[in-house]
């Protein structure tokens, strides 16, 4: 049941976080292929709130750093007096990529990796998961409610 509840959550979480940044300025990669990064975690207890900002001063820094990131933001969840469904998990960030092949290379580049040698060790748990953007459901009509974002920026219709 754990673990239901935590893809369930993921699930949310990373839609939460395509309706956020349809509103904003909106990345497509060409033939439909942008790619989206999604990484969740809650920092160790013990780390200090210095020691955080120095590892996500680390991730801006490496999408920064990185042509083949199209887009990054990141945020902290608002905490449990908006919604307590985060199952602790307290950070989120979306990094914006264009097709399967340059994600594989971002993943296996040395910045990242050393990044990520950094990253997973100062959290107590965090999960990563990569999307390909679906643009076919907006054009089909499910769930679209005529303000639909992507659609909007993309010239389709709902």
């Amino acid at each position: 049941m754990a673990s239901l509840s935590a893809s369930l959550l993921t699930h949310f979480l990373v839609l939460s976080l395509f309706l956020s940044v349809a509103v904003g300025k909106y990345h497509k990669c060409k033939g439909d292929t942008t790619v989206y990064h999604f990484v969740i975690n809650k920092y160790r207890a013990d780390l200090t709130q210095a020691q955080v900002d120095t590892v996500l001063s680390h991730y801006v820094d490496l999408t920064n750093g990185d042509w083949r990131v199209k887009q990054f933001i990141w945020g902290k969840d608002l905490g449990p007096e908006v919604e307590d469904k985060t199952d602790g998990f307290e950070y989120g960030y979306l990094t914006t990529l264009c097709g399967r092949q340059e994600t594989i290379d971002y993943l296996n580049a040395p910045a990242t990796k050393a990044f990520a040698a950094e990253f997973f060790p100062a959290s107590e748990k965090a999960i990563a998961v990569n999307y390909i953007v679906n643009h076919t459901f907006p054009s089909k009509g499910y769930g679209t409610s005529g303000k639909c974002g992507p659609c909007n920026l993309l010239g389709k219709k709902p």
